[in-house]
C-alpha cells in the first residue's frame, strides 16, 4: 500500500472488515492492522467505528450518486439515459466490490446502521431514476413504472450475482454461468425492452 495516503488506507481496510463481518462484527483492531496504522490513528483522522462506517458508505454511494448525475446528463434519449443507468451502478459495483454485501447486510437489518446522510444520496439516486422515467413517459418513449422497481432489479441483480457466487460455485446446473459482463448486458436489454414503448433507433 505504499503511496496510498493513510485516510484512503483506513477506509478500504474498513470497507474490507465491514463486508466480511458487518458493523456488529468488525473491529477497529483489525481495521487499524489491515490499514497498518493504530487505533488512535483511525480515531484522529475519521473517527469511532460509527464515523468510520458513514464515510466508508459515503465515499461509495456519494460517488455513485455524483458519477450517475454527470452520465444521465449526457444520454439525448430516455432510453440512453436508462442503458447509461445500468452502465454506471454495474461499474460502480466492480469499482467497490466490497459494497455489495456491505449494503445487503444493511437491508437485512433494517438499515440499523444507516446513516441519515446516506439515505440522502440513495434518495438521490433513486431520484435521478425516477426523472428520467418521468420524462420517458411524457414523450411517450416508456412505459410508467415505480422507478424503485427498476432500481431493486437492476441494483439487486448485480449486488446478488457478486455476493452468491461462493453458493453459485457449488450448484452442478451452474457450471457454465454467464459472465458479470454478459450479465450486465443481458440486464440492460431486459431492462431497456421492458420499459420501451416502441422501437426507437
Amino acid at each position: 500500500m505504499k503511496g496510498v495516503d493513510t485516510v484512503t488506507r483506513i477506509l478500504n481496510a474498513a470497507t474490507e472488515e465491514f463486508a466480511r463481518n458487518g458493523y456488529g462484527g468488525a473491529r477497529m483492531a483489525e481495521i487499524a492492522r489491515r490499514a497498518g496504522v493504530n487505533k488512535a490513528s483511525i480515531y484522529y483522522h475519521i473517527g469511532d467505528k460509527k464515523g468510520l462506517y458513514e464515510a466508508v458508505l459515503k465515499r461509495a454511494i456519494h460517488r455513485t450518486a455524483d458519477e450517475l448525475k454527470k452520465n444521465l446528463s449526457e444520454g439525448a434519449t430516455s432510453l440512453e439515459k436508462i442503458k447509461a443507468y445500468v452502465e454506471t451502478m454495474d461499474l460502480m459495483m466492480k469499482e467497490n466490490p466490497y459494497m455489495p454485501p456491505i449494503v445487503i447486510r444493511e437491508l437485512a437489518t433494517g438499515g440499523n446502521h444507516l446513516p441519515e446522510e446516506i439515505v440522502e444520496d440513495i434518495s438521490l439516486i433513486i431520484g435521478q431514476l425516477t426523472k428520467v422515467i418521468r420524462e420517458g413517459v411524457e414523450q411517450g418513449e416508456l412505459y410508467e413504472t415505480h422507478p424503485l422497481l427498476v432500481h431493486i432489479m437492476v441494483a439487486g441483480t448485480f449486488a446478488l450475482w457478486r455476493v452468491a457466487q461462493p453458493i453459485f460455485d457449488k450448484l452442478r446446473v451452474l457450471r457454465e454461468r454467464p459472465s458479470q459482463e454478459e450479465i450486465k448486458n443481458q440486464v440492460k436489454t431486459l431492462i431497456t425492452k421492458g420499459l420501451l414503448r416502441r422501437e426507437v433507433p
